[in-house]
């Protein structure tokens, strides 16, 4: 926290400067105001915060402006604060006007549109549009295999993302009929997709799973003991899921609050 309030400090000092010296509605003001609402964003100050990025949203309405570089990144950063609130409607529509700007303003390999193509996914995602959501994610991954390095954290990070909304939309019953629980279990454990704890099998799929075939082709179908078993374990092990995807979730919210210079 010492770390946002020395930074607040710095472009409180900025901002009184550039009040006296530079009209209401100048572009170097907005930028304070911007840097304001990241602070506040990184404290959790939501409101100050969206206070702070309408003030720049403001400054380039009334100087005629509707496509600038700076203006989508405060946009973007308001749209992160009303993900913050659940307002993922809302969200969506600052995420989509923040990638729409730098899609005519920035060239076509720029990491900023990776950004932004990664946070219209995940809004999407939040709303149950999955496959919208896994377009967008796949974008960002062809901007990011133009602009990395192969072995780059962010490229892998992008993989992930993709197959944990790849899997939220997949069908499990071919995995539970391909291959026993266990090894289902240990499949989804070893990638580290999360998404699996979206995921309900059917009666139909557990019954299919929990079959034996006997000698000579007969299959021997699962007790109702059985399948109490299977369930309780399942249920278990999909609440441990869900814990962690709610750590990486409030994790995630904090992603991708742009600073102006």
């Amino acid at each position: 926290m010492g770390n946002y309030l020395s930074a607040m400090s710095s472009y409180k000092k900025a901002l009184e400067i550039r009040e006296k010296v530079l009209p209401k509605n100048h572009p170097d003001l907005a930028a304070s105001y911007n840097n304001l609402g990241v602070v506040h964003t990184q404290l959790n100050e939501l409101e100050s915060a969206r206070q702070y990025y309408l003030k720049v949203l403001n400054i380039y309405e009334e100087r005629n402006v509707t496509n600038h570089p700076n203006l989508a990144a405060s946009c973007n950063n308001l749209a992160l604060v009303h993900e913050k609130l659940d307002e993922h409607s809302k969200a969506l529509e600052y995420f989509e006007r923040a990638h729409n700007m730098y899609a005519v303003t920035l060239p076509p390999e720029h990491l900023r549109l990776a950004i932004t193509c990664d946070n219209v996914g995940t809004s999407l995602e939040n709303m149950g549009e999955h496959t919208k959501s896994l377009q967008f994610h796949e974008k960002a991954i062809t901007i990011r295999r133009k602009a990395l390095p192969s072995d780059h954290p962010d490229l892998a990070a992008s993989y992930k993302i993709v197959n944990m909304t790849h899997w939220t939309v997949s069908e499990v019953s071919g995995w539970l009929e391909l291959n026993g629980f266990q090894k289902y279990m240990q499949v989804f454990e070893d990638e580290d997709i999360d998404g699996v704890a979206m995921m309900e099998p059917t009666d139909q799929d557990v019954e299919q799973l929990l079959s034996v075939k006997q000698p000579g082709g007969t299959t021997k179908k699962p007790t109702i003991g059985a399948k109490k078993r299977f369930e309780a374990k399942l249920n278990e092990w999909k609440k441990e899921q869900k814990a962690k995807i709610a750590v990486s979730c409030n994790s995630d919210k904090n992603r991708s609050v742009l600073v102006l210079k």
